[in-house]
């Protein structure tokens, strides 16, 4: 069992030496903490009741997870649109300067200080209310383009819900917010076989409102369950409403409903945000969400239709001249200042996820 921290511990890696400060959240697989390394920068420091040393994938899943990190930092498109450990290892907590517990796996990421996630955004009613469509449009193309970088990398996330898309501020994008990617602990390579999979006490990740047929099965979860599940999250986006809405407090009807493709909008059109139709977008949302995982289209398929139904002005997104630069900082430092002012208003807190405060899996 792994001892829980307390301010003061620390953690020893080849690296360098983490000093815990605080505890953030305690969960059932982790345990996460903000820390600080030997240089004094503040960090996410993750470290795993889930797998046990006496798991025969203990080792096994360091490695797994070594091999994932390096894919999303290798490929330069995908490091900046995801959040990868920048330290992975095996340690033992130290109080006062003695061990205490047993070994457990370690890993260590960026700290976001205020890190705002699209869960944030849209649980939030005045924050979410005030997204034009455009906007929307503009966050739909950045999650499709993240996840289809995922699956060009054979990297399934396996657990994409709003909550596991983490804003940024940039100068760079039209609507003043960059998205990327967090939570890829038990993400899974699509070329290889996840170390966990025989074992029969431990499951493939997923997420209550936000599984696919694949994970409601107990199939492997495949590139086609990701784009089942962020066409989940893509509807809440467009439509301002999650597809399975009306039966989230029935477990088995709900469950019933994914493995038959049965959604709240069957029967009707999709009430997308700006009122309007969209016949092309409303047909590949449709078939993302089809029991069928052979039937769902890529999530490259997916980007494309989004960008087709942009405007190309929204989908440049770079200022081009010095007016253009001034006009983009201008938004950006109103939709942040806006932004700050909803939540303050609503009382709603960032999550502690990589700096945000969130319940664990």
């Amino acid at each position: 069992m792994a001892v829980v921290p307390n301010p003061g511990d620390r953690l020893r890696s080849d690296r360098t030496v983490y000093t815990i400060e605080e505890v953030l959240y305690k969960g059932d697989a982790s345990i996460a903490c903000r820390a600080r390394d030997e240089g004094g920068t503040t960090v996410f420091l993750k470290f795993y009741k889930t797998p046990s040393k006496f798991k025969p994938w203990f080792r096994p899943y360091l490695e797994y997870e070594k091999e994932l990190n390096k894919r999303l930092q290798t490929d330069p498109e995908l490091c900046q649109k995801s959040v990868y450990a920048t330290d992975l290892f095996v340690g033992k907590m130290e109080c006062n300067g003695s061990p205490v517990g047993g070994e457990s796996v370690v890993q260590v990421f960026p700290f976001v200080e205020s890190g705002i996630t699209l869960g944030n955004i849209l649980e939030n009613s005045i924050a979410s209310t005030t997204m034009v469509w455009e906007q929307r449009l503009d966050i739909a193309m950045q999650l499709a383009e993240i996840v289809s970088l995922l699956h060009a990398n054979e990297i399934v996330h396996s657990d994409l819900k709003p909550r596991n898309f983490l804003s940024v501020p940039s100068v760079g994008k039209r609507y003043g917010l960059s998205f990327s990617v967090c939570d890829m602990d038990f993400s899974i390579l699509s070329d290889r076989k996840a170390p966990w999979h025989d074992d029969p006490n431990q499951g493939y990740v997923g997420s209550p409102g936000y599984f696919s047929p694949e994970h409601l099965t107990g199939a492997t979860p495949l590139p086609a369950s990701d784009v089942f599940t962020m066409s989940e999250v893509l509807c809440e986006l467009l439509c301002g409403k999650h597809p399975f809405a009306s039966v989230f407090a029935e477990k088995e009807e709900y469950e019933n409903r994914i493995k038959s493709g049965v959604t709240d909008f069957a029967g009707a059109a999709m009430p997308f945000a700006d009122g309007k139709p969209h016949p092309k977008l409303e047909n590949a949302l449709q078939r993302a969400l089809s029991p069928d995982s052979a039937k769902r289209p890529s999530a490259a398929d997916l980007l494309v239709v989004l960008r087709d139904e942009s405007n190309p002005s929204v989908d440049t997104g770079r200022p081009t001249g010095m007016e253009s630069v001034v006009d983009a900082i201008n938004r950006l430092e109103a939709t942040v200042r806006r932004l700050a002012e909803v939540l303050e208003k609503s009382n709603v807190k960032g999550d502690t996820k990589h700096g945000r405060r969130s319940k664990s899996r």
